[in-house]
């Protein structure tokens, strides 16, 4: 049977104390919605929550000095298997007798290190635990993530990783020596990373997330059951050369390949 569950998390870090992270407080959550730049966590307020969290000095904004952050954590258990997921949030927030109310926490200036918005966080975050759920309920099926966009495709390889982690390590698992790519299903990055998991670890498998990722996999991860030097036929490599989203991508990763396995290219 499949159990879920949301809890908000109230958490301090500071790396003077050991551990660095302190949960502090913890609400049991229901139901939320996104309103434009905030997030509203329904009904999962009291005048009891907001007595003990008044006690703890939870309601005066003071992150700036006591580094207090929100986590959103997803949990999910079927039979002994349990998996998680987690969300940050900045403690930026109002509250009313039953709703917490979260804002936004983007941060304006420099482009080039603004945070993702607090939409686009929260859709990877609930995608993840879409593809985790499916996952336990055995409704994930091969090269399923052909049917997925580049977004849904990301999400879908951190969650392959968190499957992966979270495996129990068989020493006597046979290894796999061997395995065949079709170009015609390899037509940018993220299918190569979701098509080489799939052949090395099965249904979800991880075999990297990113080039240094898939190098770490190939050459040091002993949590993936390769023999090394990994032998790849990659066959019908036209097809990837003539679809691929950006060709120098293709090429970097051919050499990736050739330096941490033993590649064998099938025009």
């Amino acid at each position: 049977m499949v159990q879920e569950k949301y809890l908000l998390k109230v958490v301090s870090f500071d790396p003077d104390q050991e551990p660095e992270e302190q949960h502090i407080y913890l609400i049991e959550v229901y139901e939320f919605e996104l309103t434009g730049n905030l997030i509203v966590f329904k009904n999962c307020i009291n005048s009891k929550i907001l007595d003990e969290m008044d006690e703890l000095h939870l309601l005066k904004r003071r992150r700036k000095i006591d580094n207090l952050y929100f986590v959103l954590m997803y949990e999910l258990s079927v039979g002994d298997k349990e998996f998680s997921n987690d969300l940050h949030f900045s403690y930026e927030f109002n509250y009313t007798n039953s709703d917490l109310i979260v804002y936004d926490f983007t941060h304006g200036g420099d482009e080039e290190f603004e945070e993702p918005s607090l939409n686009e966080k929260t859709a990877f975050f609930l995608k993840q635990n879409q593809f985790l759920k499916k996952y336990s309920e055995n409704k994930i099926f091969i090269k399923q993530w052909l049917e997925l966009n580049e977004f849904e495709k990301e999400c879908w390889l951190k969650v392959a990783y968190k499957v992966t982690c979270n495996q129990y390590i068989n020493e006597n698992i046979s290894k796999v020596s061997h395995i065949i790519l079709d170009g015609n299903y390899i037509h940018s990055e993220s299918d190569l990373y979701c098509y080489i998991g799939e052949q090395v670890c099965g249904i979800l498998g991880y075999m990297g997330y990113s080039t240094s990722a898939l190098s770490n996999c190939l050459t040091r991860e002993n949590l993936i059951p390769i023999c090394r030097s990994l032998n790849i036929t990659w066959k019908n490599f036209k097809s990837s050369e003539l679809n691929f989203n950006c060709i120098d991508d293709l090429n970097y990763l051919v050499e990736l390949l050739k330096e941490d396995a033993i590649l064998k290219i099938q025009i």
